[in-house]
């Protein structure tokens, strides 16, 4: 019987003749063939499930397992992988290897339009979602706003541009940035801080709203409680928001003036003045010197302090004043 598998065979042969007789022994060797192999399915996507490369032998059917940087069990993570596959058949042999590549998954921000919003009606909270439920970030790219993580304050009106991002992790590429586009609106001159703080019926008494009023009677008109974000409903005395004093330097005492006013308030004009009679008021740099930086207070504020150029003893009188005014 002919043999047909591959292995070593003992074999005999036998002379059969009328005159001659003899026997030999020997060894019969067939060979493993050697396969072929086909790969594909070499670059799916992250989705989570487990992924597997295809690979297909020639002989078709042959077994030969598929190991993924030595593991035996297929990957889920987006990366790179040594494949192997050694055929374990009785008939065949043969190895292949290859790499596997598992490639992040894209991802979209939704992002819904924001609305015009006032200067004063407080933070606003942002939305936005990944389709892959990683988390968004949040930042300004134009405009009189500040934001910390999804909270949005306005600090002027304006435009404001605020674009969302998520930049993706092990398994999932960067997302196109999505950027909005809104208007604060919220300003003295167009009368809505007036809207948010008093009644139309209110609104229409100039002796309550209008810009010399004092509904709350602390001392500061309607037009200086906007300009330092106050309420004209509240009493400032307790904390008043402008506060005389004095500072030494070199030995000379000068007054000071320390007062709250908005950042980026282009429709209002809020400053410090000074003057030795009461109808020749001065703003000018060589007349009041800054002290210190401005501190921002969080809140679409910053608190201020000048100080007069001339020594208090160099001058008979002298007054600080702040002066506010609508932006012409």
């Amino acid at each position: 019987t002919e043999a047909t598998q591959s292995g070593s065979y003992a074999v005999v042969a036998t002379i059969t003749a009328p005159n001659y007789e003899g026997t030999t022994t020997g060894t019969f060797n067939i060979q493993k063939a050697t396969a072929t192999f086909a790969w594909s399915n070499l670059n799916p996507t992250y989705d989570g499930a487990a992924k597997s490369a295809t690979l297909v032998t020639t002989p078709a059917g042959l077994n030969a397992p598929i190991t993924y940087d030595g593991n035996s069990i297929s990957p889920t993570n987006a990366g790179t992988y040594a494949l192997q596959a050694i055929v374990n058949d009785p008939n065949y042999q043969g190895s292949a290897n290859e790499t596997f590549t598992i490639q992040k998954a894209s991802q979209t921000l939704i992002f819904p339009t924001v609305g015009d919003i006032p200067l004063d009606g407080g933070t606003v909270i942002l939305s936005a979602t990944s389709d892959r439920n990683l988390p968004v970030s949040f930042s300004i790219a134009q405009g009189p706003a500040s934001i910390d993580a999804a909270i949005l304050t306005p600090l002027a009106s304006g435009q404001v541009r605020v674009v969302a991002t998520q930049n993706g992790d092990d398994n999932h590429l960067a997302a196109i940035p999505v950027e909005r586009s809104f208007t604060v609106t919220h300003s003295f001159a167009d009368s809505q801080w007036r809207n948010a703080h008093f009644t139309s019926e209110q609104r229409a008494n100039p002796a309550i709203s209008g810009d010399q009023a004092d509904p709350d009677r602390d001392g500061f008109c309607n037009l200086i409680e906007y300009a330092m974000a106050t309420n004209p409903w509240t009493s400032n005395q307790a904390n008043p928001p402008v506060v005389a004093g004095t500072t030494i330097v070199s030995g000379q005492t000068y007054q000071t003036l320390r007062f709250r006013r908005r950042i980026h308030a282009a429709e209002i004009i809020t400053r410090a003045e000074v003057a030795t009679s009461l109808d020749q008021w001065n703003h000018q740099a060589t007349e009041l010197i800054a002290v210190g930086a401005p501190v921002a207070n969080g809140d679409g504020t910053e608190t201020v302090t000048f100080r007069s150029s001339h020594p208090y003893a160099s001058r008979n009188k002298e007054f600080l004043r702040v002066h506010v005014e609508i932006s012409p």
